[in-house]
């Protein structure tokens, strides 16, 4: 009998110091939700001011390259203007269909003078020199 109420004590300790884990993990977890919702505001005022800022820009463009923009937008996944990628000393390729530009493509990237698009997919390129993360060539 003694054997069984020790038994029974101990099941007792145990039960309440889980009891006071779930207590504890009930707290972060209403903790972590509540910093996620934070979070998930100021996102959503990004969002409001990035969208200003792309209404500001679009009107400054011309209306044919809007067009043209909101099109490749629609078509491409979302990836309208995509940087020219180096792809060794002499090449770049196109981060959007990973195929490998002309000279003169480059060329005319490096000119800067007009919209240049890559001659597979279509897309706007652009051109920088940056270091260049290997995430840029899987696509975001």
């Amino acid at each position: 009998m003694l054997a069984l109420l020790d038994e029974m004590d101990k099941q007792d300790a145990a039960r309440k110091d889980h009891e006071a884990k779930l207590k504890q993990a009930e707290q972060d977890f209403t903790q972590l939700q509540s910093g996620t919702k934070e979070e998930g505001s100021i996102l959503d005022a990004d969002i409001l001011k990035l969208r200003a800022q792309r209404k500001t820009t679009l009107n400054e463009i011309s209306s044919e390259l809007r067009m043209l923009y909101e099109r490749l937008l629609g078509t491409k996944d979302g990836q309208a203007v995509v940087r020219a990628t180096r792809a060794d000393a002499d090449n770049r390729v196109c981060s959007g269909c990973f195929m490998r530009l002309t000279s003169n493509t480059t060329s005319l990237l490096m000119g800067a003078g007009e919209v240049v698009r890559c001659h597979s997919c279509g897309r706007m390129l652009y051109i920088d020199d940056e270091p260049e993360d290997r995430a840029d060539l899987i696509g975001k």
